[in-house]
């Protein structure tokens, strides 16, 4: 798998009149170009149906096969920490991890 750094949209909207400058250039590198994209309530997630879960889960089965390295990333936040030290006690009991 290849990271590659997406392209940073040339915009002036702002996304809202009192949010830093520099935090609206955070969410515009990341392609957030409307305000609604920052609203977290959860009839605005994406359907879990929408995501290839089964593509994920081969890649992921594929990869410990292989003995590949795997990269956990979490977030700092409770639910962020617990899913991190989850994720890596079941990848812990399918193969040795560092």
């Amino acid at each position: 798998m290849k990271i590659s750094q997406r392209p940073i949209p040339q915009t002036t909207e702002r996304l809202a009149d009192n949010m830093p400058i520099t935090l609206q250039r955070i969410y515009h590198a990341r392609g957030v170009t409307n305000p609604s994209q920052l609203e977290y309530r959860l009839n605005r997630l994406a359907a879990p149906n929408l995501f290839d879960i089964g593509k994920a889960a081969t890649i992921l089965a594929d990869s410990i096969e292989r003995a590949e390295k795997i990269l956990i990333v979490g977030d700092f936040d409770a639910d962020g920490a617990t899913r991190t030290a989850l994720s890596i006690l079941a990848l812990g009991a399918m193969g040795p991890i560092d």
